[in-house]
């Protein structure tokens, strides 16, 4: 009985799927303020992970960025991220921090083509998100 359902189980997540329209890359729609830095994110909603580059701009003119990266399931408008990830680079006098914890992420769209990202890890915060928006090669 146990073994059935765990089977039963590991094919119910294996059928759970995102939201048509969520994979892909997707970035904040406008910069992100705080205590004198500017944070720019850009998300990539992947089949099995969760990756988010993080850019933070300065007064001064420097420029930081970070990437982090969890494994990260899908249901509907749930994002599962199953991981904890932290990542830092910094350059002597500032830094620039990404972090990703487990928790439940909510996605939906808003009816003109922008995500609105709900996260309550590591504080309840909600995302505007724009596709993001790639440039072709030249033809030669």
């Amino acid at each position: 009985m146990k073994l059935f359902l765990a089977s039963l189980l590991i094919s119910a997540s294996a059928l759970a799927f995102p939201v048509e329209g969520l994979l892909g890359d997707w970035q904040t729609q406008n910069p992100i303020l705080g205590r004198g830095v500017e944070f720019n994110m850009t998300f990539h909603f992947q089949q099995n992970q969760v990756v988010v580059d993080v850019q933070c701009l300065y007064r001064d003119g420097a420029a930081l960025s970070v990437s982090v990266a969890s494994a990260a399931t899908y249901e509907q408008n749930d994002i599962f991220i199953h991981e904890t990830r932290n990542a830092i680079v910094e350059d002597g006098l500032r830094y620039c921090r990404g972090t990703l914890q487990p928790t439940r992420w909510q996605a939906y769209f808003d009816g003109t083509g922008k995500l609105v990202l709900f996260a309550n890890v590591p504080y309840q915060t909600q995302f505007r998100l724009v596709p993001v928006e790639t440039i072709p090669a030249p033809l030669d």
